[in-house]
C-alpha cells in the first residue's frame, strides 16, 4: 500500500520547513520536497568563495519570529544567533570589499575616511 500524506511542501526553505514542523507537531504525516540538494534555503551557509563561507542570506535572521523559535525549540536543536561582526561581498573580478563592525579604534580611523570612500566604485 502506498504511503499516504496529510501534506506536502513544495520547497524544502526554512519557510517550508517551518511549515513542515508545525503540521508535524499538530500529528500530520508530512512529506517536504525540494530541488536543493539540502534543505534550509536561505538559512543554508555555502562555500561560494574558495576557503570563505557565506551565511547566505543571514539578515533574514531579523525576520525570525521569536515564537517560531520558541515553540520549535530552535535553541535546543542548535540554533545560536550571535552579534555581526563583519560582512564580505566577493565582487566580480575576484575583488572581495568588507566591511568590519564597530571597533575601539575607528575614531583613529575617520581622517582616512573619505581617501578610502573616493576608491570605492558604482
Amino acid at each position: 500500500m502506498a504511503k499516504r500524506y496529510d501534506a506536502i511542501i513544495v520547497g524544502g526553505g526554512h519557510n517550508g520547513l517551518v511549515a513542515a514542523a508545525y503540521l508535524a507537531r499538530a500529528g500530520r504525516e508530512v512529506l517536504v520536497l525540494g530541488a536543493a540538494p539540502s534543505g534550509g534555503g536561505a538559512t543554508v551557509t555555502e562555500e561560494l568563495v574558495p576557503r570563505l563561507k557565506y551565511s547566505v542570506f543571514s539578515y533574514v535572521v531579523s525576520l525570525l519570529r521569536p515564537e517560531i523559535m520558541r515553540d520549535l525549540s530552535l535553541a535546543r536543536h542548535g540554533l545560536e544567533i550571535l552579534p555581526l561582526e563583519s560582512t564580505f561581498t566577493h565582487c566580480p573580478g575576484g575583488t572581495i570589499v568588507a566591511r568590519a563592525g564597530p571597533r575601539a579604534d575607528a575614531p583613529r580611523d575617520l581622517p582616512a575616511l573619505p581617501a578610502r570612500c573616493g576608491r570605492v566604485r558604482r
